[in-house]
C-alpha cells in the first residue's frame, strides 16, 4: 500500500488535535498538509484552550468545527496559539448550529 506522506502527516496532526472518533471524510481538505511538531502541539494547546471555554457538555460537532477551523487556520500560516483559539471560538459562534 502506498501512503501520502503528506496525507500521514496531515492525518496525524488531525487526529492528535482532535483525539480518535472525530476524522471523517475531512482529511481531503488537508491531503498535503503537514505540520510541524511545535505547529502540533500550538493546535492542541489552541484546541484544549477552545474546548475548555464551552459549557459542557461539549458537543463532538463542536470539537470537531473547532478543530477544523485551527487546522485550516494553521495550515494557512497562523501559528499562535491565542490567535488559532480565538478564530476557532468566532467561526463556532457564527457558523449554522450544530
Amino acid at each position: 500500500m502506498n501512503v501520502n506522506p503528506e496525507h500521514y502527516v496531515a492525518r496525524q496532526a488531525y487526529l492528535h488535535v482532535t483525539g480518535p472518533g472525530i476524522l471523517e471524510n475531512q482529511m481531503d481538505n488537508f491531503a498535503n498538509a503537514s505540520f510541524a511538531p511545535d505547529l502540533i502541539a500550538a493546535m492542541q494547546k489552541a484546541l484544549e484552550g477552545a474546548v475548555s471555554t464551552l459549557p459542557h457538555p461539549v458537543s463532538s460537532g463542536h470539537i470537531k468545527s473547532i478543530a477544523e477551523t485551527i487546522l485550516r487556520s494553521a495550515y494557512e500560516g497562523e501559528r499562535d496559539p491565542n490567535t488559532l483559539q480565538t478564530m476557532a471560538l468566532l467561526e463556532l459562534q457564527i457558523s449554522p448550529k450544530r
